[in-house]
């Protein structure tokens, strides 16, 4: 709101936000394509957990297999 009605006007406001929201869009159609799950919060959460403790793993040389 800020940007439309303080610094700049609706018709410079309206591309940014499509834009972004096309931004949005593609990024999370590339992560379902990359990850095959919605992009939820908690998936989100399990695939940087999973990643973590495999790093952690490797790192301390445990095989995880």
């Amino acid at each position: 709101m800020m940007g439309t009605f303080e610094y700049y006007s609706w018709d410079i406001m309206e591309p940014i936000s499509y834009l972004m929201m096309y931004g949005n869009f593609n990024l999370s159609f590339l992560f379902y394509l990359g990850v095959k799950r919605d992009l939820e919060a908690v998936n989100v959460h399990t695939i940087l957990q999973t990643r973590f403790a495999q790093k952690a793993a490797r790192k301390a040389g445990i095989d995880i297999d």
